[in-house]
């Protein structure tokens, strides 16, 4: 998992934006590149999720409005060869494919 866990934001949506973004690029920078919520890619997800695993998450809280909340993935295939993320957010603005996929996919443990 190497640097990828959990943070939590707690300021202004601009900020918030900010930070996904930020997050985005340092996931970027450890292998993640590929962007699980655009075709081929979400397709190829969906069809074979037993072969994912996620490695890690960013969570987003904005400071006052639940509306503002967003939790960032970091997902790797199991052999390593396909790395990326997916960003999903919180209740009425949550994505019910990526609600329904994450509730089946494996999370990785580190050992």
């Amino acid at each position: 998992m190497d640097g990828i866990g959990t943070i939590t934001i707690l300021k202004s949506k601009k900020s918030m934006e900010k930070s996904i973004v930020e997050a985005i690029k340092e996931l970027n920078e450890k292998g993640y590149s590929v962007d699980f919520s655009r075709n081929p890619w979400k397709d190829r997800l969906k069809l074979n999720i037993t072969q994912f695993s996620i490695d890690g998450t960013y969570r987003f809280e904005g400071m006052t409005d639940p509306d503002d909340e967003a939790i960032l993935f970091a997902i790797s295939s199991n052999d390593g060869k396909i790395k990326g993320y997916l960003l999903n957010g919180y209740g009425p603005y949550s994505e019910d494919w990526i609600n329904e996929l994450i509730s089946k996919i494996r999370i990785r443990r580190e050992p």
